[in-house]
């Protein structure tokens, strides 16, 4: 067993569902967005007119969400230089979602940046597809050990600033992504253009469905 899936499983304590749903996130990242994608279409195409359905979202959303971010807010978290620690009641005021994590950046100066799973599934109507970035530890280590077929490499900080300044000059939205099964770190940041991502379309379809009109992955 590898370093990195040691502490994955260490992070998550007693959780062991949660540590394989981490592990299979990633190195099936692209299958797993590419399946979270089809599955909601499904959903909406089948039962939007079905108002309990829209308790769906409401759940996934909670324990899977994303913040917008600003340049200059990704700038100063790339500029820490000690590990950042926010409990849940000051998270929530950040994520106004039930189930917000803790936002936690463990030695934030080690940074790696791999292939987007959302702009895979495009094809290659949208490129460059190097723009995922992952910040601390252990989560730049599993990718570095465990996301060779995503073209994964540890970057420097203002390689990384670079990235997300290219994105942001044509239209691309950063966001930082909070979910349950990562053990309640704020490790990735994604950036996507608003036609490929996915979390960005599950917002779109899910409010098709009755009685989620107003739900939301995304906090601004």
């Amino acid at each position: 067993m590898k370093q990195s899936t040691k502490e994955i499983l260490k992070l998550h304590g007693w959780r062991v569902d949660r540590a394989i749903h981490y592990y299979i996130y990633f190195t099936c990242y692209r299958i797993y967005v590419r399946l979270a994608s089809l599955l909601t279409r499904m959903v909406v195409k089948t039962l939007s007119w079905f108002r309990p359905a829209s308790l769906i979202p409401r759940f996934i959303f909670d324990r899977y969400h994303a913040k917008v971010v600003t340049g200059g807010d990704v700038k100063k978290i790339l500029s820490l230089d000690e590990d950042l620690v926010l409990g849940p009641d000051k998270t929530r005021r950040i994520i106004p979602f039930k189930y917000a994590n803790k936002i936690i950046f463990r030695e934030p100066e080690h940074i790696a940046v791999m292939d987007c799973p959302c702009k895979l599934n495009q094809g290659d109507s949208c490129q460059p597809v190097s723009c995922c970035i992952a910040v601390g530890r252990p989560m730049v280590d599993f990718w570095l050990e465990h996301c060779e077929a995503y073209h994964v490499r540890k970057i420097s900080r203002e390689e990384a600033l670079d990235i997300i300044r290219e994105k942001r000059k044509t239209g691309h939205i950063t966001q930082a992504f909070f979910k349950v099964a990562t053990g309640g770190l704020t490790a990735v940041f994604c950036n996507c253009c608003p036609k490929c991502c996915v979390s960005l379309e599950a917002t779109r379809l899910s409010r098709k469905i009755k009685g989620a009109e107003k739900v939301s992955m995304n906090a601004a």
